[in-house]
């Protein structure tokens, strides 16, 4: 017999919360059964399918209608649990890779080197739209807190969507950070960040600058949540360093 087809519908919800919805979806409705999703913010288009990757589920059919998105979901696991993720944090270079933090740091206008690329890349994109893209291919390369690690003391407060930070030191002394969020612009922000901090020495992160994103042009893209949200996470992640300065 056929299966029924569950509809959970979001249309109007922004950005955190039709990844939210879903996701207690999941849990409420039966193990094996074909949700259908319908969603008209374009940032789950990217979200929803992180999430379920996230949880091991075969990836969403999406298809555009004059009313959104149309996202079908198979409620259940992979049939195999695929191997861990690649680490892709090793293919954007950390601030100490590019020479963060050392004495022979190079700078362009202000910025450490690796950050200034990154910069310029968001600077030369010609619409919001562009630069929101390639925060999510920023996303795919963040070195991912685990979701056993998120916390109450891990969690960003004052952001609408979840996300979590954690660091600490390397084994040459030097900044370390790794975070997480379920939604892919959030976590964009995050890979950045880890670009602009990740092998610098501790004080240096608590003096460092969150200005790099107005640089980028994104900053007046983000709307003010966003942008709260991605401040108090800066906030947070200097507070850890002030607490790593010997």
């Amino acid at each position: 017999m056929t299966e029924e087809v569950r509809v959970v519908d979001v249309r109007g919800m922004r950005c955190p919360f039709p990844v939210k919805t879903i996701r207690s979806a999941l849990g409420e409705l039966p193990t094996g059964c074909v949700i259908h999703m319908l969603a008209d913010d374009l940032e789950a288009r990217q979200d929803v399918p992180a999430l379920l990757k996230r949880l091991n589920m075969p990836p969403p059919e999406i298809e555009e209608n004059d009313d959104g998105l149309l996202f079908v979901i198979q409620n259940r696991k992979l049939d195999q649990v695929h191997d861990a993720a690649p680490d892709h944090s090793k293919d954007a270079p950390s601030a100490g890779e590019a020479g963060g933090g050392a004495d022979d740091e190079s700078e362009v206008d202000g910025w450490p080197a690796a950050l200034q690329e990154i910069v310029d890349e968001f600077a030369d994109m010609d619409t919001p739209l562009d630069r929101y893209e390639l925060l999510y291919e920023w996303a795919d390369r963040l070195e991912l807190l685990p979701e056993s690690e998120w916390t109450e003391a891990s969690r960003v407060l004052g952001c609408q969507s979840e996300a979590h930070v954690a660091a600490g030191l390397d084994d040459d002394g030097r900044f370390h950070l790794r975070g997480a969020s379920d939604a892919q612009i959030v976590q964009g922000l995050i890979s950045i960040t880890t670009v602009a901090l990740n092998g610098l020495r501790p004080a240096e992160v608590v003096d460092f600058s969150p200005d790099f994103v107005k640089d980028m042009g994104v900053a007046g893209a983000l709307t003010p949540s966003r942008a709260n949200g991605f401040l108090n996470m800066f906030r947070k992640v200097r507070g850890i360093a002030s607490t790593l300065i010997d």
